[in-house]
């Protein structure tokens, strides 16, 4: 970020997590620390995933959350998601990726059953999220906010 003051990247990330996201996720600030330069939050994401039943499509809420931490440095910023969990039961999605790479099915805490093709579509769903948010923080960071 060429010519990007530390304030004002900073400045740039606090109001990245204060507006509207991609894909109709929510941030919930949790640490502002001006010293660090540093902003983090909690994301979550409600996303409807069709399933079909005999003729119709039906549709269930699928909730991705996880932290938020953008970093501010003179000309650059570092942004890192972590703490990922899937569903109402908060599963880890690291679970998720072993269960996919070993090709066996996963019982999430709920007792609902993800089988390979379900988990490899819950993971690239995932990753749109993630791919949508690196576009809109990389879009907001480089915002001139003055008159």
């Amino acid at each position: 970020m060429p010519n990007s003051s530390q304030h004002l990247l900073y400045s740039n990330a606090r109001l990245w997590f204060a507006g509207t996201h991609p894909d109709g996720g929510k941030t919930q600030l949790t640490l502002r620390d001006s010293v660090l330069s540093r902003v983090t939050g909690r994301s979550e994401y409600a996303i409807a995933v069709p399933y079909h039943l005999l003729w119709e499509t039906h549709y269930y809420t699928a909730i991705y959350n996880f932290t938020v931490q953008i970093d501010c440095k003179d000309n650059k910023y570092r942004l890192r998601i972590y703490n990922i969990q899937y569903g109402s039961a908060n599963t880890p999605i690291e679970d998720m990726v072993q269960s996919l790479a070993k090709s066996k099915a996963l019982t999430l805490g709920t007792g609902i059953r993800l089988s390979k093709k379900d988990l490899r579509e819950r993971l690239y769903t995932f990753s749109g999220i993630v791919n949508n948010l690196l576009a809109d923080v990389n879009k907001k960071m480089v915002d001139d906010n003055n008159f």
